[in-house]
């Protein structure tokens, strides 16, 4: 393979390896060995040695596949960016570089996946890590190396309770196996792996929210101008997925700059709600300053469309 390792680096530091396992013998190294026979003969000692054998190591290309994800990982319909977490090992002897490619092996279909690498070694996806673009910054690992892929899915919004999505990872070795292919110049032999790994995590959806805000404007004419004076009117609402019930749920909404919160205005499911901490759903400028919120302590699919609307005047 004669592969230049720092030139396939992302950044260098974007393909460190999460952990190193004590690497095979290296392709290249000579396994010499030579016998020997102490004996006397006519009263005098004597030392024979054999010849010696000679055997060179040869590059053997594996490599692993594993999820670490030990139980389904929890979506709920809308998330973005949910990530299902593997783990690449170079298993071989040498150093190797990757294709990788993700699909849906059943269940529903994300909106989208994109596959990142754990550029930070954090274990966990966040906006450190680094985005794998296919024939661009193929990860490179040497000997013993291992290497966490996070697959990163938005989730649909029209997924149910209990739905599932089963994530395949496949990598591939890009080695091209032959004598005089391998590290070294020496023959590179596909290992148990045949080059190919694969492994699958599963998402499952559980209850969640779905919720959608509207404004419209009307000014003091009666018209939809966006003028000073003129009140926009703000609809929220609030829809379970799933038959699931959800606890300790809570909408806020901060009032825009340049405008004033209209006092009175903010209502759930048509039913006015005060300003004041006190029996009713809902308050202004105490659990959010200068910003509306509408509790509950448990909802579910049963209770229905919750519809918060509040207005705010521009300055």
């Amino acid at each position: 393979m004669k592969l230049l390792v720092l030139a396939l680096f992302i950044g260098i530091t974007a393909l460190l390896p999460v952990s190193v396992a004590q690497a095979a013998t290296a392709p290249g190294i000579d396994i010499n060995n030579q016998a020997t026979v102490t004996y006397n003969s006519g009263g005098s000692p004597h030392l024979l040695g054999s010849d010696v054998s000679s055997d060179t190591v040869q590059e053997l290309v594996d490599l692993t596949v594993v999820t670490v994800d030990i139980a389904n990982v929890p979506v709920t319909p809308g998330d973005t960016q949910m990530a299902v977490t593997f783990l690449l090992g170079n298993a071989g002897n040498g150093t190797d570089s990757y294709s990788i490619t993700n699909s849906v092996a059943s269940g529903f279909d994300p909106d989208s996946m994109d596959i990142y690498f754990d550029t930070n070694n954090s274990s966990t996806f966040d906006a450190g890590d680094t985005l794998y673009e296919p024939g661009t910054n193929d990860p490179v690992l040497v000997a013993g190396a291992t290497l966490r892929l996070f697959v990163v899915s938005d989730i649909p919004v029209g997924v149910l309770e209990g739905d599932l999505s089963e994530i395949r990872l496949t990598v591939t070795s890009k080695a091209t196996i032959g004598p005089g292919q391998g590290d070294a110049g020496t023959e590179a032999i596909f290992g148990a792996s045949g080059g190919t790994g694969t492994d699958t995590s599963i998402y499952e959806v559980l209850s969640g929210l779905v919720m959608v805000k509207t404004a419209t404007v009307v000014d003091p004419s009666g018209g939809s101008l966006t003028i000073s004076g003129a009140e926009i009117r703000y609809k929220i609402t609030v829809d379970v997925s799933g038959g699931g019930s959800l606890t300790n749920v809570e909408v806020t909404d901060a009032v825009p700059a340049y405008t004033t919160y209209v006092p009175g205005s903010l209502e759930l499911n048509s039913v006015p709600l005060s300003n004041a901490i006190d029996g009713d759903a809902g308050d202004f400028d105490n659990n959010l300053a200068n910003g509306i919120a509408v509790q509950w302590s448990s909802l579910a699919l049963i209770n229905g469309t919750q519809v918060i609307r509040f207005n705010v005047k521009i300055d």
